[in-house]
């Protein structure tokens, strides 16, 4: 909850909020919820991308800079790398479906 509640901040930033050092909070967290902090915030962020792609008539451009990427190039990759699929093709798929 409490890395979904402060997308915005880095890891860094979340373990200062706990009052401990990242490492004793990457730690924690990892025994608590068996995912790392890092990666539980690009979960959350890619599902909040593929929401915008599958849902809204924004441009991938307009989504990019929404999400705190500097293009649309990164967004893809890091989107296809994610998902497997552009976000291209997953509007299309998700308009034809």
């Amino acid at each position: 909850q409490l890395v979904k509640n402060n997308m915005h901040m880095k890891i860094n930033q979340l373990a200062g909020l706990c009052k401990c050092s990242c490492q004793y909070f990457r730690r924690k967290y990892r025994q608590l919820t068996n995912s790392s902090p890092g990666y539980d915030k690009k979960k959350i962020q890619m599902e909040k991308i593929r929401e915008m792609v599958r849902n809204t008539n924004l441009s991938i451009c307009d989504i990019a800079k929404k999400t705190s990427y500097f293009n649309v190039w990164n967004l893809s990759r890091a989107y296809t790398r994610y998902f497997h699929i552009s976000p291209s093709e997953d509007r299309g798929k998700s308009i034809i479906s």
